[in-house]
Order: C-alpha cells, then sequence, then structure tokens
C-alpha cells in the first residue's frame, strides 16, 4: 500500500514547481485569472505538461458548459406560438 511519501513523490514532478495537487486546487482561480502572472505561467506549464492535470482541467473548463447546453428548458413550438399569439391578442386589446 502507498504511504503519504510515495504519493508525494507521485505528484510532484521533477519538471515543475508546482505540485499536482495545488495545479488542481488552483483551476478556478487560473480559469478566471485571478492568478499574478507569474503563478499563472507555473500552472499554464503544468497543466500542458501534465496528462492528467490538463485532463482535469479540460473537464473543469467543459463540464459547466455542458450543464448549461443538456440543462436548458426546451418550450415546444406549438406552445411558443400560443403564448405569442396570446400575448399579441393582449396587446391588441390595450391599445
Amino acid at each position: 500500500m502507498a504511504n503519504q511519501d510515495d504519493f508525494e513523490a507521485l505528484t510532484r514532478h521533477a519538471l515543475f514547481d508546482i505540485d499536482c495537487a495545488e495545479a488542481v486546487a488552483s483551476l478556478l482561480a487560473y480559469f478566471d485569472g485571478d492568478l499574478d502572472d507569474d503563478c499563472g505561467a507555473r500552472i499554464k506549464q503544468h497543466l500542458e505538461a501534465c496528462e492528467p492535470c490538463g485532463a482535469a482541467a479540460r473537464f473543469e473548463r467543459e463540464f459547466p458548459i455542458v450543464i448549461a447546453d443538456r440543462c436548458q428548458d426546451r418550450v415546444p413550438d406549438a406552445l411558443r406560438s400560443r403564448i405569442i399569439d396570446a400575448l399579441a391578442e393582449e396587446r391588441q386589446r390595450d391599445s
């Protein structure tokens, strides 16, 4: 069974000064542009070179888009037409 030192060794790459846990924890701030230039550049470098973290970043970036697209209420065309007609009739009565 892996111990904490093994986990840290797996998540800290020699190429980076940021480990995977820090990179993933910083994703939202990175996407929002809330990091200073140096930190943002280090996160970007890590995400480009580390496939697991890059995949996590792609998921975090795409997930809200997919949810927003899939979770929209679709109004049937017939109902939409009836509502538009009813509003037009109401406007004519008021004028």
